[in-house]
Parts: structure tokens; sequence; C-alpha cells
């Protein structure tokens, strides 16, 4: 993967640098046409992918359409790079691929794309999740609320609702509750 993230930024006129201070943030230089991406020398080789990645998404989004200051921190063009970047380590399709093959090992996964665990788990969580049925209504929802609630048997019993029905359901609990406090 260092591989073909380098031989992009040299096809752009881009290089990586090792910054000189080990506190130093990844960072994205331009000079004279070309740029440079900064590491960082304690920073390991999957989380370096990721920068050069995100690096090369400011560089074909954002300097290319005549933005020359970049952003630091939560902005939108440092999440369009982030994205840009994810998209380019972690094809989706790949990823979904790999994801029932790696039985969802988030580190088995991770070595596979060259990116960290963490960059892994956020993407997974960007997945569109599948569609469950609702244990008390059954339509298929894809967000469900996981609950649990001891039976008559005495045994906690879990199961899943949407929030409709979660709403619904705490709708009824308070009434019974205030007709039973006016009893």
């Amino acid at each position: 993967m260092r591989a073909f993230l380098e031989e992009g930024l040299r096809s752009l006129g881009g290089r990586v640098v090792i910054a000189q201070d080990t506190w130093c943030h990844e960072d994205f230089v331009v000079h004279d046409g070309a740029f440079d991406v900064v590491v960082s020398p304690v920073s390991s080789l999957h989380r370096d992918n990721f920068t050069i990645a995100h690096s090369i998404g400011h560089w074909a989004m954002h300097y290319q359409e005549g933005i020359t200051k970049l952003f630091r921190g939560d902005s939108i063009i440092e999440a369009q790079a982030d994205r840009f970047a994810l998209g380019l380590l972690i094809p989706r399709d790949e990823l979904s691929a790999y994801v029932d093959e790696a039985k969802g090992d988030i580190y088995r996964i991770a070595g596979h794309f060259g990116v960290t665990p963490s960059i892994v788990a956020e993407t997974l969580g960007a997945l569109p999740k599948p569609m469950r049925p609702c244990d008390i209504c059954r339509k298929e929802k894809t967000e469900l609320i996981e609950k649990s609630l001891t039976g008559t048997d005495g045994k906690l019993k879990n199961y899943v609702c949407c929030t409709d029905c979660e709403a619904k359901l705490n709708s009824a609990i308070e009434q019974l509750i205030a007709r039973f406090s006016g009893v």
C-alpha cells in the first residue's frame, strides 16, 4: 500500500517528508507547484498511509480547485479529505467482501488494507446498517434499540425494537404509571 501511495504522490508532484520533531502533527505543505506530506517520525506505517491518502485528497479536491489555505480540525474540507482517504484505502466493495472472510476481525481487516484498526472501526460504522425486523411491529428497520426484560419465568429476555415502538411502549408505561398513581 505504501509504495502505491508514494508512487501516486510522485505522479502528482508530491513527496513524503518525515518531520524532525517527534511532536510534529501531520501536515500538507505546498511549495512551487509541488507539495510535501509531512508525517511524524513516531507514527505507524498504517497511520502514515491514511495521512498520505488524506493529503492526496486535499491535493485533488481542494488545492486543484484553488483552495490554498487548508483548515485544521472538524472543517468540511478536512471531512472531505478523510472520506477521500477512506475511499482510496478501503474501497467499499472490497471491504464488504473481506469483512465476511475476516469474520469481522478489525485487526485482520486493518492489516489487509494497510490502515489502523481505528480507521477500520470508523469505516465499518459508516457502512449502511443491515435491515432487521423489529421484534414488536415486525417491520424491517435499520435503527433498532437493543432491550432486555425479565420474563414471567424470571429469565432475562433480549429483544430489539424500532424507535416508533420504543416511543409507544414508553408512552403506554407513562400512562399506566399516571393511572395507578391516581388510584
